[in-house]
């Protein structure tokens, strides 16, 4: 059997990819919101939290600057829910973002073995160029069809997914270990 935080994050990235690709449009729209929805409800806990009664023993006043936060995080919270559509291009760039952050550990994952002796085959460092290139789009070009943008992110997560779980069987399979990631 599979063990390992590989395996959860090789499954996550496959069901991720797959909705993604799926819904696209949909998608976009749902994370801008839930994040915002996210914020209102800490924004108001923690608006809550300042005024219920404290203990004896805890009788300072609260901070200006955390109530400030707060109604920053509820305000915040109220525009990504009410305009979503001008966030969705945050989103891709972030999205971007992640996948270059991805690319760039698993090539250096792919050098640390190197260094260490082991077989690696050129072709092990073309998925994470793919995943380089398409979080470079991402970033660069957020205002592009943002259906297209999470397509291309989608495939990135579902390949990721799939070649994650493949080099891992074959891996433990030729008895080898791969490299952990620091």
């Amino acid at each position: 059997m599979l063990k390992g935080s590989y395996l959860w994050r090789a499954l996550l990235s496959i069901a991720v990819g797959l909705i993604v690709v799926i819904w696209p449009s949909f998608t976009a729209k749902f994370i801008v919101i839930i994040i915002g929805m996210a914020l209102i409800l800490a924004g108001i806990i923690m608006l809550i939290g300042h005024y219920l009664p404290k203990r004896k023993d805890d009788s300072k006043p609260v901070p200006a600057t955390h109530l400030l936060v707060d109604v920053v995080c509820v305000i915040a919270g109220v525009l990504l829910v009410l305009l979503h559509g001008i966030f969705i291009s945050v989103l891709i760039m972030l999205m971007g973002v992640l996948l270059l952050l991805i690319a760039i550990d698993r090539i250096w994952a792919l050098v640390k073995a190197s260094r260490a002796g082991e077989k690696t085959p050129w072709l092990m460092y073309a998925l994470p160029a793919l995943i380089f290139i398409a979080g470079v789009v991402m970033v660069a070009n957020p205002h592009g069809s943002v259906k297209l943008m999470l397509i291309i992110f989608g495939v990135m997560a579902i390949l990721y997914g799939v070649t994650e779980l493949v080099n891992r069987f074959f891996v433990r399979k030729g008895g080898e270990e791969m490299p952990q990631q620091a």
